[in-house]
């Protein structure tokens, strides 16, 4: 039986200080249950929650070069479509993969350039990931992001702010996977019995080696088998098409000497 819960969509806040500090570092670990956040769209006619009767499957921290074409794998081979929150940084490194997602018809959206708690860091230094990682998508895969997912789901009412005036919503989600921190197939499948219509699940491709040998596959069908469908979420305009597709303008970069204003 699906378990009733709520959805959150005001911008929750959690202090940096909930998460330690050797967490900041590590670019896979998301909070276990950090609140939904589903923005008001920025972009009138972005959608950012499932379509009717479905479920989304989004995963971060990728791409990876051995999980991230495994699940695509596994998606194309039930027709499922999913999103990816990729971390930027890595699209260079792995364009091909990059641009299979968005050959397959998934949703490819922002989680960054590279993966630090955005609370902790100026105005500047959040405008900077937000539009860097785009103009990283859109130069591998000749798209852009409309959506942006805050590393490790901290976020605050300033971040936030930051994230809408660079283009993009800000989307948590509804169920947390946890296949970061348990590190269990058993675990995920006993999860997504709880998965259900309208909600957003959180996975890592990063942690793909959980699905393997069937589990995703698993999964997928025991969710079919309740008669609910899958859907990407929030949508992806190829740049420079027109209206809504020109890069936001990047901010300074943090990485360079100048006078940055710490807050």
């Amino acid at each position: 039986m699906k378990t009733t819960r709520s959805l959150v969509v005001v911008a929750g806040v959690i202090l940096a200080a909930a998460v330690p500090a050797s967490a900041v570092a590590v670019a896979a670990a998301e909070p276990v249950n950090p609140p939904t956040v589903v923005e008001t769209p920025v972009t009138p006619g972005i959608r950012v929650t499932p379509l009717p009767g479905t479920v989304a499957l989004t995963f971060d921290d990728g791409p990876h070069p051995v999980w991230t074409p495994y699940i695509l794998d596994v998606l194309a081979a039930y027709g499922v479509k999913a999103t990816f929150f990729v971390t930027t940084a890595k699209v260079a490194v792995y364009p091909e993969i990059t641009r299979r997602i968005i050959a397959e018809g998934h949703s490819l959206q922002n989680h960054g350039h590279d993966h630090p708690v955005l609370t902790g860091l100026s105005d500047f230094r959040v405008a900077w990931r937000v539009t860097r990682g785009a103009e990283d998508i859109a130069a591998v895969a000749g798209v852009l992001p409309t959506c942006f997912r805050p590393p490790f789901g901290i976020t605050s009412p300033r971040v936030n702010r930051i994230i809408n005036e660079h283009g993009h919503q800000v989307v948590m989600w509804t169920h947390d996977s946890g296949d970061y921190a348990h590190q269990s197939s058993r675990i995920l499948l006993e999860r997504s019995l709880q998965w259900g219509v309208g909600d957003i699940v959180v996975m890592h491709d990063t942690n793909g080696y959980l699905y393997d040998e069937g589990v995703l596959e698993q999964m997928i069908e025991g969710i079919a088998a309740r008669g609910i469908g899958f859907s990407s979420i929030c949508a992806n305009p190829v740049a420079g098409s027109g209206s809504g597709s020109a890069l936001p303008a990047r901010r300074a970069d943090p990485t360079a000497r100048g006078p940055f204003l710490v807050l």
